[in-house]
């Protein structure tokens, strides 16, 4: 039994979009394509997923990015190009999902943090920027006091989202939490 698992794109049609060298790339059809090369409906397809979050929209503008080019870079490099072997965009280019993308600048550096970079899909919701930093506080091994207090939420609270992280990922345990945190490279 084979149990070799490649990237999106290199086997298929999907595109896995990434960044490399300050570079966006997609890895389709089996090769690795730069941004100038990106087939032009991936293109109208980002343009059209900026265009229905108008967070996003609205903080692409706020921080003056106007050319085309230079708004989908900077959508797809906070939303899209973390390398995770998974599909970023269906090989019929009619399905997209987000990720999460480890960011420098997260934790009140970024003007535009948590309006451009939106939560990301999970099979039963979409996990918010607090939910994510809940999931790397937990990935890290602090206790849910540790957590409620760095976070200035109370006890019940803190163990409510718990819940709703577990609900929103499809599992059952902490540790589970923790597992899909590390895979997802949330720290």
């Amino acid at each position: 039994m084979n149990t070799t698992m490649y990237p999106a794109g290199l086997n298929d049609l999907s595109f896995e979009l990434y960044k490399r060298t300050e570079q966006i790339y997609a890895l389709h059809n089996g090769g690795s394509l730069p941004y100038s090369q990106f087939p032009l409906p991936l293109l109208q397809l980002i343009d059209r997923i900026i265009d229905e979050r108008p967070k996003a929209k609205k903080a692409l503008d706020l921080i003056n990015l106007v050319d085309p080019d230079e708004r989908r870079i900077k959508f797809i490099s906070c939303n899209m190009a973390n390398f995770d072997f998974t599909a970023d965009v269906s090989a019929c280019l009619s399905r997209f999902t987000t990720e999460y993308v480890p960011c420098n600048f997260r934790g009140g550096a970024c003007p535009v943090e948590g309006d451009l970079c939106q939560g990301i899909d999970a099979p039963n919701g979409k996990l918010s920027l607090r939910d994510l930093k809940i999931m790397s506080m937990i990935r890290n091994g602090l206790y849910d006091k540790e957590i409620s207090d760095a976070l200035f939420i109370a006890p019940d609270t803190l163990k409510t989202t718990k819940r709703n992280i577990q609900r929103k990922l499809g599992v059952e345990r902490k540790a589970s939490i923790a597992n899909i945190a590390a895979s997802l490279q949330i720290c």
